[in-house]
């Protein structure tokens, strides 16, 4: 069942449309961290003032020779040095979709009958979903990943400054971002097989991907800190558990979070876990059409 759902994926256009769109953004994304310090570096000082402290604010973030900034060039999920805006990246957004597609196609086509007839035990169904998701999310990952690290290579060759990473946390953050990937896949799955309805599923994930960080800005705004209502939220935990870091944009306004990656991904865990469940609990329940 698990390779008949992979394949179901590859037949699909929009699966190979949302993999170009998230290798290409992914590449496009890296350049500019590669570029950016230079860029940064020729901005005006100012003669003091708010112009200056801004531009030596932006300075003190755009460095290639920092291990925060090489650390967040490596982040698979596209929440890098200079995209850290608080909105999910580019590999959180491609997740949620991809489970969407895979969850909403067979309704969309009617092909659900045919693998429910084929296979009555809805939760193995589920289940298969699942295990397409996750495989197909993870090589996604990986590709994603290898765009980083080569980026990472090219930017300091240039530079001419040394890696900062270690080896065993390069493969540790990447490690995080693929399974983080994966559980957003999952919730994307879970949102799909709730909704059924391919559109409106695609609607539902475009209102999480904006109203929830704008929720956690309010929140602190209103606060003067992060909430832990706030903390908690899926969008929110993903790139902690990825990076173990606050975006460095993000740091100039907000400092750093309190969460660790590890508290941070069980979260992510439970949310996962919880929405699945629910999704094929009523995928046994209730009818198929």
């Amino acid at each position: 069942m698990i390779k008949a759902e992979i394949l179901k994926i590859r037949t699909l256009s929009t699966g190979w449309v949302l993999a170009w769109v998230a290798l290409g953004v992914t590449a496009i994304m890296q350049l500019v961290n590669v570029l950016a310090p230079t860029l940064v570096a020729a901005l005006p000082t100012g003669d003091g003032g708010d112009v200056q402290e801004f531009s030596e604010s932006v300075n003190s973030v755009a460095q290639l020779a920092l291990p925060e900034y090489q650390r967040s060039m490596l982040d698979v999920l596209g929440n890098g040095p200079l995209w850290g805006t608080g909105f999910p990246g580019i590999g959180v957004m491609i997740a949620l979709f991809l489970g969407v597609i895979v969850a909403t196609s067979d309704f969309r086509f009617g092909g659900i009958i045919t693998t429910a007839l084929a296979t009555p035990s809805r939760l193995r169904v589920v289940g298969a979903k699942a295990a397409a998701v996750a495989i197909v999310t993870a090589l996604g990952a990986i590709a994603m990943a290898l765009i980083t690290g080569l980026a990472l290579l090219a930017g300091t060759a240039v530079a001419q400054v040394p890696i900062q990473v270690q080896t065993g946390e390069v493969l540790s953050i990447w490690g995080r971002g693929t399974i983080v990937l994966i559980i957003y896949g999952l919730i994307g799955l879970a949102a799909g097989l709730l909704i059924r309805h391919q559109v409106a599923a695609v609607i539902a994930v475009f209102a999480l991907v904006l109203v929830e960080p704008l929720i956690s800005g309010i929140a602190l705004l209103a606060t003067g800190t992060t909430p832990i209502a706030t903390a908690v939220l899926p969008l929110t935990l993903g790139p902690v558990a990825s990076s173990g870091e606050t975006p460095l944009t993000l740091e100039l306004f907000t400092g750093s979070g309190a969460l660790t990656p590890l508290a941070a991904l069980i979260g992510l865990l439970v949310w996962g876990a919880v929405l699945l469940s629910i999704a094929a609990r009523r995928l046994v329940q209730k009818d198929l059409v």
